[in-house]
């Protein structure tokens, strides 16, 4: 993003500041039955013993991100400093959030990687309702209506920062060596025959197939109708493993035993980058690992494509995400403040993550600056840029957000668990499909009861 482009964004922003920011905290002490932050109510008695200090944590790198947007809300607020504490987004580092969370560990802002999390932190009553700072703000109002953000019993807890779209990542030198060419859209069988024509003594076509079930079924595909009971004995699920586990056994997808013996699910930039792989099914996040060039050197140019879709499938959803969600610890201190660093992260700040891979959800920064930010400064040399640029400037995708969410963080767990050992040849398919159903509609049961 260019200077003046920030330049104008900052200004916006503080014109807007003292009405959204008298409003909102108005707003919250009514509902909320609590006093309103001396952010906005006393200024003349503020900061006798110095600025406010918010403690903001998330998932990413300091370096990737979390650094800048912390520089830049501190520069412009000097009543208000932010500092970042990071937790590894996996199952480790979210658990330390959550006890961190649980604990009283002080944390007013916080950043939650997919719904299943997110609304379980929800649940927990780590998270405040927002309604009163949204209502007060005509501009995040007005864009909310335009997406399909989460909502918990139809309140907004949180909001989210990043539209994560997913493409096909691509090695360009594996498919000009194999003479074949890259379409720009296409079919699953398409893909599978390309992904045999690629696999070679070095290297395997694809990571893994894009998920079926979520192109065909879109969100809350995880339950049926009324949420009582698990929707895992609809064909898309058995069409998903089957292919995926199918593309293993032909040799043409990456052997899943190394992958969970490798951790690869959460390094599959390490099969990328050093040539394992031709064709990978991701988001732009992980293109931050491709413009590290030090830790993961390369020698041939990223190019980009559709996701290939079910030949049946009419109208598919997208495999992406709206989510980063951004949170506010109701135990904070000073919420009015925690909304004000809420909404310079999603609105005027968003520009730091760039650098992450992560293309702002709120609408306004150029699609050059999107390019620009996310391919890096010498995306001329690692990337098609063109290509790039063509499939983030879509606007007809559909991306699913879920809006049931009961016992989602267990289902998901069940899930993985169990078609872990159905691509690893431990059980058969059928038996890996009641096993998640019959566990699914237990969590379901139990957190229902």
């Amino acid at each position: 993003m260019s200077q003046s482009t920030k330049t104008d964004l900052t200004n916006r922003r503080l014109n807007r500041r003292a009405l959204v920011g008298g409003a909102a905290a108005a707003a919250t002490a009514s509902s909320l039955g609590v006093a309103a932050s001396p952010v906005y109510s006393a200024p003349m008695l503020n900061f006798r013993q110095g600025p406010i200090v918010l403690e903001f944590w998330g998932g990413e790198p300091e370096e990737s991100g979390p650094g800048d947007l912390v520089a830049a809300f501190n520069e412009s607020h000097p009543d208000i400093q932010a500092r970042y504490t990071r937790y590894v987004n996996d199952d480790t580092g979210n658990t330390q959030l959550d006890t961190a969370l649980q604990g009283g560990t002080p944390i007013d802002v916080y950043q939650s990687y997919g719904i299943p999390r997110t609304s379980q932190r929800i649940q927990a009553g780590a998270a405040l309702d927002l309604t009163p700072y949204i209502e007060a703000d005509q501009e995040i109002s007005d864009w909310l209506g335009t997406i399909s953000a989460f909502t918990y019993e139809d309140t907004y807890y949180s909001l989210p920062t990043v539209k994560d779209l997913t493409l096909m990542i691509v090695n360009q030198q594996l498919i000009e060596d194999a003479g074949v060419t890259l379409p720009e859209s296409w079919t699953i069988d398409e893909f599978r025959e390309l992904a045999k024509e690629l696999t070679g003594d070095f290297a395997y076509g694809t990571y893994a197939p894009p998920d079926i079930a979520t192109q065909l079924l879109g969100p809350n595909r995880w339950y049926k109708e009324g949420a009582t009971e698990s929707n895992f004995d609809d064909p898309a699920f058995r069409q998903n493993l089957e292919l995926h586990r199918g593309m293993i056994d032909d040799g043409s997808a990456f052997p899943w035993t190394d992958v969970l013996a490798r951790n690869l699910r959460v390094y599959q930039q390490n099969l990328f980058l050093t040539g394992q792989v031709a064709l990978w099914p991701s988001g732009s996040w992980v293109l931050r690992y491709v413009n590290d060039t030090e830790e993961f050197p390369h020698d041939f140019v990223t190019t980009f494509t559709s996701v290939p879709v079910p030949a049946d499938a009419t109208d598919p959803w997208d495999l992406g995400t709206i989510d980063n969600n951004i949170l506010i610890n109701p135990t904070t201190e000073y919420p009015d403040a925690a909304w004000e660093f809420l909404r310079f992260r999603l609105v005027d700040g968003a520009y730091t993550y760039l650098k992450a891979g992560k293309e702002p959800a709120f609408p306004g920064t150029p699609v050059e600056d999107v390019v620009a930010g996310i391919l890096g400064e010498n995306r001329e040399e690692l990337y098609d840029v063109e290509a790039y640029t063509r499939l983030i400037s879509q606007t007809d995708v559909r991306i699913p957000t879920d809006t049931i969410t009961v016992a989602s963080a267990q289902i998901q767990q069940i899930y993985q668990q169990e078609s872990d050992r159905y691509l690893i040849g431990e059980v058969e398919l059928d038996e890996c499909l009641a096993s998640i159903k019959e566990q699914a509609d237990q969590a379901i049961a139990e957190a229902s009861a």
